[in-house]
């Protein structure tokens, strides 16, 4: 037997529906019943329209029966959204969260929740200073749950184990995510855009940022992000002071991730290698680039001009920089640049002093990537061979200029006179100095 329980968070109709509702609660209204003519008792139905109807319960052991709890909600934005739940509590939970105005409010800080025991965690951990501290590590967490999964998955290596692909996890959740978006094919996908997405909590982080505008200011600086956790890394890092780092060269990060992978790929080795073609990389998203760009042939097109990117953050700096005119200036020298990456590598190297040292040589860059490149090259000989004519070049981009404008017939041109350059770099000094009259000093 299944219970199913609805909750229907929608306008009504003009003509509103009209509920049946058997008011005798009586443990024996039903014994002299049977098949369908329950439904026929009249005298023990009261009319009532839709937005008065409770949900009722007939069991007195109705927690014993396997429940399938549903929710299904319309929101303004006409996204239909089924949410299940197995326990009548977490049904009630998120009816008074999500369907009504009910918050509660810290009284110290005036910050609001939507459920009570979530408003007692942060009583407790930013305004009583209470949490539980880690024996092993002293690491400390706001919840008991937490600092559990710490233990369990840092100090006492409990693994979640894929069966179908042996894939290992750390954490529960994390393996469920897995199963789903990569056995089950259950991804969510966003009703407007189509984006899909291999969390909910992605997708509704989504849909707050880019369809309803939410974002999320900070109280100090004003500065705002369209995700919470973004906005939280900014107050530790920016204005708290807190940075994490690696015990083992000093490098400091922002991020429990970052600082993660960057330990498994620089101290650890830790490469991911595309099964396609044997090419490894020392992040897992690099690999996931190149395998869309390269062998499924995925890539992000502007709608401007047309120029393809084998990532998305690099076709929306492209179209904030070039379409958009949107700039990032120093604070320092109030020189411009047309990428934050641009302008943070320009803050170490001039303002800093941080200039990135080989090893080998004692030769210094601005750029830790071109110091990378240097001892690829140079101390370790690597080479990147054009797979249509077999010539060999020492960087990466030489190779990619050499496809583009022998093989593919790219040349970078001059919209103005039509002549044409073998690199990008020669053509912007080719505009600059013969079209626009900028001298080189």
């Amino acid at each position: 037997m299944e219970i199913v329980f609805e909750c229907e968070d929608v306008k009504p109709k003009i003509d509103s529906f009209i509920i049946k509702k058997v008011e005798n609660y009586s443990p024996n209204h039903l014994h002299n019943e049977k098949g369908d003519n329950v439904y026929k008792s009249q005298n023990i139905i009261k009319m009532e329209p839709a937005d008065e109807v409770k949900q009722e319960f007939f069991s007195e052991n109705v927690e014993q029966l396997k429940l399938n709890l549903d929710c299904k909600v319309q929101q303004k934005t006409k996204r239909n959204i089924k949410k299940k739940f197995n326990k009548k509590l977490n049904l009630k939970t998120h009816i008074g969260a999500g369907h009504t105005d009910t918050t509660r409010s810290c009284v110290t800080c005036g910050k609001t929740f939507s459920q009570r025991c979530t408003l007692k965690v942060h009583i407790d951990s930013v305004h009583r200073g209470i949490t539980r501290a880690c024996d092993i590590c002293g690491k400390k967490c706001s919840r008991k749950g937490n600092l559990k999964k710490h233990i369990d998955s840092v100090h006492y290596g409990i693994k979640h184990t894929c069966l179908k692909c042996g894939k290992s996890f750390s954490q529960q959740y994390r393996l469920k995510t897995h199963i789903d978006s990569v056995h089950n094919g259950i991804t969510p996908t966003c009703d407007v855009c189509g984006k899909t997405f291999s969390h909910k909590n992605n997708l509704k982080n989504h849909f707050d940022s880019v369809h309803n505008g939410i974002t999320h200011t900070c109280d100090i600086c004003r500065k705002t992000f369209s995700y919470k956790c973004d906005l939280k890394v900014h107050t530790d890092t920016i204005h708290i002071g807190i940075v994490l780092v690696c015990d083992i060269c000093g490098k400091k990060c922002s991020r429990k991730g970052n600082l993660k992978k960057h330990i498994d790929s620089v101290h650890y080795g830790i490469q991911h290698t595309c099964l396609t073609c044997g090419k490894s990389f020392s992040q897992q998203y690099r690999l996931k680039t190149h395998i869309d760009s390269v062998h499924n042939g995925i890539t992000s097109t502007c709608d401007v001009c047309g120029k393809t990117f084998s990532h998305k953050n690099n076709l929306k700096n492209h179209f904030d920089s070039v379409h958009n005119g949107i700039t990032h200036t120093c604070d320092v020298c109030g020189k411009t640049f047309s990428y934050k990456c641009y302008l943070k590598k320009h803050i170490d190297s001039v303002h800093n002093g941080t200039t990135p040292t080989c090893d080998v040589c004692g030769k210094t860059f601005s750029y830790k990537c071109n110091l990378k490149k240097h001892i690829d090259s140079v101390h370790n000989g690597v080479k990147h061979t054009c797979l249509k004519c077999g010539k060999a070049f020492s960087q990466q981009r030489h190779l990619k200029i050499h496809t583009d404008s022998v093989h593919n017939g790219m040349p970078p041109t001059c919209d103005v006179c039509g002549k044409t350059f073998s690199y990008k770099c020669n053509l912007k000094k080719h505009i600059d100095s013969m079209h626009n009259g900028i001298k080189k000093s």
